[in-house]
């Protein structure tokens, strides 16, 4: 907050020893004819070098390194980087990430943004890492009960619940390939209908979950949200 006041008052600011000061093509970009809040192309400009405009998605692209070294300059002392930029993450990482957030570290996921603006009927396509969220919520998952052909009520994620969905995933995966080598053809997607529920801070509100632009109460279907999860950073003072 503190920053925020300094850069409206003064033109720059220091969060421990990292310095923030917009450009002078920044401050002179009207940020509402791009709907950005102006309190938001403040600080975002400010900490990201050379961002003049947000059309400029090149300038924008922000790596785990860069997010790693802005919490390690702000003055965090616990600093991790659990991405990967060339393939998605599994439930596992999704663990690892709720059992993180539970012991107070803040989660900066990264994400291909589709995962919060399209459908969930989406097949076949993997993501892109171009979306930086924050966790602001426990990871749930409906899971499927295939006996009663029923999603349970939503639980936490844990290692248990873990477990049982890298068996059924292994299980969808060695049956997809068998019949891949049968019928000599490509494997099938591995899809279930297990269910996720979470909700991260984007684009200004603090409550945001998948599917958000389509739905605000729609719940994603965790085969898709892992194909667009690419891992976290965490941070704690």
């Amino acid at each position: 907050m503190q920053a925020a006041i300094d850069l409206y008052t003064k033109g720059q600011a220091t969060i421990g020893s990292l310095k923030l000061q917009a450009s002078s093509k920044a401050k002179n970009f009207n940020p509402t004819s791009a709907n950005v809040r102006d309190l938001d192309w403040m600080m975002l400009t400010s900490v990201k070098d050379n961002y003049h405009d947000p059309s400029q998605q090149f300038a924008g692209i922000t790596l785990p390194r860069d997010i790693k070294k802005w919490f390690t300059n702000a003055g965090f002392k616990q600093v991790h980087d659990d991405t990967t930029i060339f393939s998605h993450r599994s439930v596992r990482s999704l663990l690892n990430a709720q059992t993180d957030y539970s012991n107070n570290y803040t989660i900066c996921m990264l994400m291909d943004l589709d995962v919060f603006r399209t459908p969930s009927r989406k097949k076949g396509r993997m993501g892109l890492p171009n979306h930086w969220v924050v966790l602001n919520s426990d990871i749930k998952i409906e899971e499927y009960d295939e006996a009663t052909k029923n999603r349970k009520p939503p639980a936490v994620i844990n290692t248990r619940l873990t477990k049982l969905i890298e068996k059924e995933i292994s299980q969808a995966q060695d049956k997809a390939e068998s019949e891949a080598n049968t019928y000599e053809t490509d494997p099938e997607d591995i899809e279930s209908d297990d269910r996720i529920q979470l909700s991260v801070f984007t684009w200004g509100n603090p409550a945001y979950p998948p599917y958000g632009r389509v739905s605000m109460t729609q719940t994603a279907k965790l085969y898709y949200f892992l194909r667009h999860y690419y891992g976290y950073v965490k941070a704690k003072w």
